[in-house]
């Protein structure tokens, strides 16, 4: 017989153990596991539970089970794609994605929810035939369109409610997160097929979540030619406290300060492109209608080099905006920022670039 925990409708454990069929008998709440998995090429694997179960058969499911009394969720998971699959998948990926508490009122538990990645074949999965009669790999498009068709061979946790679709997100989060590497790791080659049969709205995925538009352009070029310098279009802000003070960032790429700022990505418009370059580096969060236009600066004085020899000419579009002393310390440093500090106008530091930008915001002033 196996034994579960049961908890109360907090998910609070309450030291009673029952034996599982029982525990369901008498509608107790408890824990319960699913695992999502995935393979190198974004594809989902579901079973299809075999004909002798009770609940749901023939119908095709996640893989997952009950959590066993003194279990942990991560053991429960391995146990269960062990068991039903005959596959080993690693602990180092078991990590709870979502939690959700069950809103039928016939079945209470709470349901604790994984995605592996692996690359199994079909005919590497040994099925426990009382369990799982067979396996298939589906697109995630695939499923949402069953969810539309409201296919009944097709049984989930969260069928039919909300959080199926809170499901499907966690999926195509970490499907973006395996098919593309760091765009700088592909080869010239890898680059060319990866991208040669790609939509305009991938490219723009692409783009904007994996090294940004230069990237991107810098890779579509052969590598005996991408010395060529290249236009760069970007924002930068100057973010002012109450002291009249401005905000530098101390970049960890130079180790020099700069003002916030970067480039634009594909069909952005610049004022979105200083707010979500400001958010990024400062954690600092600017509403569009506070947002003022100090200059548009190009020419000589805005080429730039970058440690991978990269030279370009920026277009930059300078903005200003006036933070409250209270919010002035709320700040969280991303990989690019190893420093933010708020200075006097006339103590700049000396290893700072871009200049142009400070003297540009000194005209404004001045006027």
């Amino acid at each position: 017989m196996e034994y579960i925990d049961i908890v109360d409708e907090n998910n609070e454990l309450t030291g009673i153990v029952e034996e599982r069929r029982k525990a369901h008998e008498k509608n107790l709440w408890h824990r319960h596991v699913t695992s999502w998995i995935m393979n190198t090429k974004g594809e989902i694997l579901l079973q299809k539970r075999a004909a002798c179960k009770p609940k749901n058969p023939n119908k095709w499911a996640k893989t997952g089970g009950h959590v066993d009394s003194g279990e942990s969720e991560i053991d429960a998971i391995q146990r269960e794609i062990k068991e039903e699959l005959g596959i080993d998948v690693p602990k180092e990926q078991a990590k709870i994605v979502s939690i959700y508490k069950s809103t039928n009122p016939d079945n209470k538990f709470f349901g604790y929810n994984f995605i592996f990645v692996i690359d199994y074949k079909i005919e590497d999965f040994v099925l426990q035939k009382e369990e799982v009669s067979e396996v298939k790999f589906f697109s995630i498009e695939q499923l949402e369109e069953i969810k539309r068709q409201n296919d009944p061979n097709y049984n989930f946790t969260a069928w039919g409610d909300e959080q199926f679709k809170s499901e499907m997100e966690l999926l195509k989060n970490k499907r973006k997160e395996i098919r593309f590497k760091n765009m700088r790791e592909y080869s010239h080659e890898e680059f060319v097929e990866l991208v040669r049969n790609m939509s305009e709205t991938e490219l723009l995925e692409l783009s904007a979540n994996y090294g940004g538009y230069p990237v991107l352009f810098r890779m579509a070029l052969d590598e005996r030619i991408n010395h060529i310098p290249f236009i760069q279009t970007g924002a930068a802000v100057i973010i002012r406290n109450e002291a009249g003070q401005i905000l530098l960032q101390k970049r960890t790429d130079r180790n020099k300060w700069c003002l916030p700022g970067g480039c634009q990505e594909l069909g952005e418009d610049l004022k979105m492109t200083a707010i979500r370059e400001a958010y990024e580096e400062t954690g600092i969060k600017i509403e569009l209608q506070d947002l003022i236009l100090i200059d548009t600066l190009s020419g000589m004085s805005r080429k730039n080099s970058y440690p991978n020899g990269d030279i370009v000419y920026n277009n930059t579009s300078l903005y200003l905006y006036d933070i409250r002393n209270e919010l002035s310390s709320e700040f969280k440093c991303d990989s690019e920022t190893q420093e933010l500090r708020f200075f006097d106008i006339d103590n700049i530091p000396e290893n700072i670039m871009d200049y142009d930008l400070i003297e540009a915001y000194l005209n404004y002033i001045s006027k």
